[in-house]
């Protein structure tokens, strides 16, 4: 994992309600490539975003999977000391993986043991910088 994607969380919530125990998270966005048989060359065709959420309330955690696709709001430090919140649009979590053993941004620290995976899929190019605000 690459630390500069982990963020600390001062808050965060989906579809409105508190995460318990949610520390950090990590937000990657990737692409999706078709092959175009015809014109043989590969397309980039739609943007993906995983958010992985880590946390020391591991039933809070996992109680996030499975839940509809709902905002999921954080606020974290700014720069300049201030708090800056983040809305990513339509965050569905669907699996539980293992918390890393990654230095933590911030304070040099360790990551909790356990994470849960979430998604916005299939976004358009064009929609991809509306989902984060």
């Amino acid at each position: 994992m690459a630390k500069e994607n982990i963020y600390a969380f001062k808050s965060c919530t989906h579809g409105g309600s508190g995460v318990t125990g949610a520390t950090h998270g990590q937000i990657v966005p990737t692409t999706v490539h078709q092959r175009d048989k015809l014109a043989q060359n590969s397309v980039m065709t739609d943007w993906d975003l995983a958010v992985v959420v880590f946390g020391v309330d591991h039933a809070a955690l996992q109680a996030l999977i499975g839940a509809a696709a709902a905002d999921f709001v954080f606020t974290v430090e700014g720069k300049d000391g201030a708090d800056e919140t983040h809305t990513l649009a339509d965050v569905q979590f669907v699996e539980v993986v293992q918390g890393a053993d990654a230095a933590e941004r911030d304070a040099g620290g360790k990551l909790p043991p356990y994470a849960v995976r979430g998604f916005c899929e299939n976004v358009s190019r064009d929609a991809f910088s509306a989902l984060w605000t």
